[in-house]
C-alpha cells in the first residue's frame, strides 16, 4: 500500500480495506460496540452504566460522551499546568498564608468597617441588586 509521509511517521494514503473481503463484513451493532470499548478500557458494568446514562441524557453516543469528558478533563489539566505553574516551596507558602493570615492594619479595618457601612445604607433604600 502507498505510504504518504505525515510528522515523520508513514501513514496509510487510503482507507481502503486491506483486502476485498472486509468491506462486505456488516458493521458491528452498539451493543458490540460498547461491550469491545469497555473490555478495552476495563470499565466495570456500574461505571460503563453510569456513563451510558449520561450520555443518554445529553443525546450523545456512549463513545461520543467519554470522548467528549476526557477531551474537557485533559483540557483542564494542561490549562492548570500554563496558568499555575508552582513550586512545592511556594504552594506551602501559600498554604500557610491562607491559614495563617497577617493581622489587619488599622486603616483597613477602617476600610472595611466604611464599606460595610456603604452597603448596609445602600440595602435598607431598597436598591439592592
Amino acid at each position: 500500500m502507498p505510504v504518504a509521509k505525515h510528522a515523520g511517521k508513514g501513514l496509510p494514503e487510503s482507507r481502503e480495506p486491506a483486502s476485498p473481503g472486509i468491506q462486505n463484513t456488516p458493521r458491528p451493532n452498539k451493543d458490540s460496540q460498547k461491550r469491545e470499548i469497555m473490555k478495552s478500557m476495563r470499565i466495570d458494568a456500574y461505571t460503563s452504566d453510569v456513563i451510558e446514562r449520561a450520555a443518554a441524557i445529553t443525546g450523545d453516543s456512549f463513545t461520543h460522551f467519554v470522548i467528549q469528558a476526557a477531551l474537557a478533563k485533559a483540557r483542564n489539566a494542561l490549562i492548570d499546568d500554563a496558568f499555575f505553574p508552582i513550586t512545592e516551596e511556594a504552594y506551602d507558602q501559600l498554604g500557610d498564608m491562607l491559614e495563617n493570615p497577617p493581622e489587619l492594619s488599622g486603616r483597613m479595618k477602617a476600610e472595611i468597617q466604611e464599606r460595610r457601612r456603604a452597603r448596609d445604607i445602600h440595602l435598607k433604600s431598597g436598591r439592592a441588586a
